[in-house]
């Protein structure tokens, strides 16, 4: 869910059935990659990753009912890529009339790919090759090519504002020398991106 409870397009996920063991349900191997549309690596921008479960029929059709849910704000996650895994009680879905204390708890592991730092990247991290600087191999002629390397920003103007206070930035930067125009991509929902990006 996006920074104004709203669901992100393309980042959801669905198990497959899980298995009754003794008092308990454990799901099979079940792990999901979460970031392909929305930027993660943005420190003041995290989502909440939400969390349902469904009642599954002998005819393999999940049902719409909510048999309990859990909100996980990405921001609570520790910022490393070590394996986090905790227990999470459930709450009532919109469509649930189950009291809170009778729909019993999750167990989740969740990993970063990458360590998120607050300055987009790390200081002892090795050079990128956008940073690395370029011999033509021709020393003794004029100079007649620019390589400009757009490596980061920080601190960016809010321009999406949510209904929670919170906002962020699409940004991108565009060059011009003379009528010659270029352009990075877009980095989603960050006030500190991290471009690492070369134009000629």
């Amino acid at each position: 869910m996006d920074l104004a409870g709203r669901e992100l397009k393309k980042e959801t996920f669905k198990t497959k059935k899980a298995s009754p063991i003794e008092s308990e349900f454990k799901f099979p191997t079940n792990a999901c990659d979460l970031g392909k549309t929305y930027n993660l690596s943005n420190p003041d921008a995290l989502p909440t990753v939400q969390v349902s479960l469904h009642p599954y029929s002998s005819t393999g059709l999940t049902s719409s009912k909510t048999l309990g849910l859990v909100r996980i704000p990405l921001d609570v996650l520790e910022d490393t890529t070590d394996l986090q895994e905790n227990s999470y009680d459930l709450i009532p879905g919109s469509d649930s009339k189950e009291a809170a204390s009778n729909l019993g708890s999750i167990r989740i592991q969740m990993t970063w790919s990458e360590t998120i730092v607050a300055d987009g990247g790390s200081p002892d991290a090795p050079i990128h090759p956008a940073e690395e600087i370029l011999d033509d191999g021709v020393p003794d002629e004029e100079p007649n090519e620019l390589h400009v390397s757009i490596l980061s920003a920080r601190d960016l103007m809010i321009m999406d504002k949510s209904f929670t206070g919170k906002g962020s930035s699409d940004p991108r930067v565009n060059l011009t020398v003379g009528g010659h125009k270029q352009k990075t991509t877009c980095k989603e929902k960050s006030l500190n991106p991290t471009w690492n990006e070369k134009v000629t």
